[in-house]
């Protein structure tokens, strides 16, 4: 289950340039995207998006804003309500830098241990 702590603690230790989705059980889709140091954009996936391509496909989109109108912007407490409590199926972890990462996990204490192992 997502707990605001996980988020926040998730939040304060990757670096600009991360991006963070969060599919859930029911298939809904929750992200975040840490541009600066102090400025993260907080989102949810319009309907069946990333189901059209492959999850990493998806965020290369984003990166580009290609699919700017299949994303829905969120407060910090939007996003929130949105995970709290839910169970996910898979995590994606996508760093785009000149070695980029991407990772899939499938709970959010896996994410939380490879992120205090690894310098993103």
């Amino acid at each position: 289950m997502i707990h605001e702590a996980d988020v926040l603690s998730i939040i304060n230790t990757v670096h600009a340039g991360t991006m963070i989705l969060f599919q859930l059980k029911d298939m809904a889709v929750y992200g975040l995207y840490k541009k600066e140091p102090h400025q993260i954009v907080y989102f949810k996936v319009a309907g069946a998006t990333i189901n059209k391509s492959s999850p990493m496909n998806f965020i290369d989109e984003v990166y580009s804003n290609v699919v700017t109108g299949s994303i829905g912007h969120l407060s910090f407490d939007e996003l929130m309500t949105g995970l709290k409590g839910k169970r996910t199926k898979s995590i994606w972890l996508y760093k785009h830098d000149r070695e980029p990462v991407e990772r899939a996990f499938v709970s959010v204490k896996e994410l939380r241990s490879f992120l205090s192992s690894h310098s993103l």
